[in-house]
């Protein structure tokens, strides 16, 4: 079942898009799209998780302020968000804050993303102690590497293309670094000759180092969802020793 949850913050209107599961669950995931914003790409992914038992949230990050219809005004978007990095962590933390004063308590929270998206999942998981998973599919890696991590409970996975023009080398050693000195649970999979968005079908702009691959589609998520499951196993041993 989808629903809307509408909420204006200081960046404007946010229209974030709920997936309930049939019965009770107590994790939520947080998606947050591609560039381009909500689409039925991520509206597949939130009911995969369902299928899996999670609630699941698409995470409107842009708001309604933002013209995503044209390649350069998502550009221009883009750049406004990792302009000040500081800010994007205070705006995901708004968000998140406002869909839990929506949808309630949930024992389990998890974030992933996509592209832009992973590098978002990748920024709340770094500041946010509630979330038990953090995973960015192609995600970009372009933070500053002297940002603070407020929290040490996530535990991370990023799932990247080696063949990825939009993701350096040297922001891969920075980022493996990064996780190293802040003594973070993260594991980094290099899927080999893979481009950006191979995980999103219909990809295909090989001159822009744009492709979807099934095979790293499907091991990716496999990855993915074996980090789900122990992470939501690991919650329910916290709850054993606390009965």
């Amino acid at each position: 079942m989808r629903t809307s949850i509408s909420r204006t913050v200081h960046t404007g209107l946010h229209s974030h898009e709920f997936f309930a599961t049939d019965g009770k669950t107590r994790t939520l995931a947080l998606i947050f799209p591609t560039w381009a914003g909500i689409s039925a790409f991520e509206r597949a992914v939130a009911k995969r998780l369902n299928g899996m038992g999670l609630d699941a949230v698409i995470v409107d990050y842009h708001g309604s302020r933002t013209d995503l219809t044209s390649m350069e005004g998502r550009q221009e978007a883009m750049q406004n968000l990792v302009a000040d990095f500081e800010a994007l962590r205070q705006h995901l933390q708004t968000l998140k804050s406002e869909i839990e004063r929506e949808l309630g308590a949930y024992e389990n929270k998890l974030s992933l993303g996509y592209c832009l998206g992973g590098l978002c999942t990748l920024q709340l998981g770094l500041i946010d102690s509630e979330l038990r998973a953090s995973i960015s599919f192609h995600g970009l890696l372009s933070f500053p590497k002297d940002l603070p991590a407020l929290t040490s409970g996530c535990r991370f996975l990023i799932l990247n293309g080696s063949a990825d023009p939009m993701v350096t080398r040297q922001e891969i050693a920075e980022t493996l670094d990064y996780f190293d000195q802040n003594q973070l649970d993260m594991s980094f999979i290099s899927f080999s000759g893979t481009a950006h968005s191979f995980a999103i079908p219909g990809s295909n702009n090989p001159a822009a180092g744009v492709s979807y691959s099934p095979l790293a589609d499907r091991r990716s998520w496999r990855l993915a969802t074996d980090l789900i499951a122990e992470v939501s196993e690991a919650n329910k041993a916290s709850e054993g020793k606390d009965a």
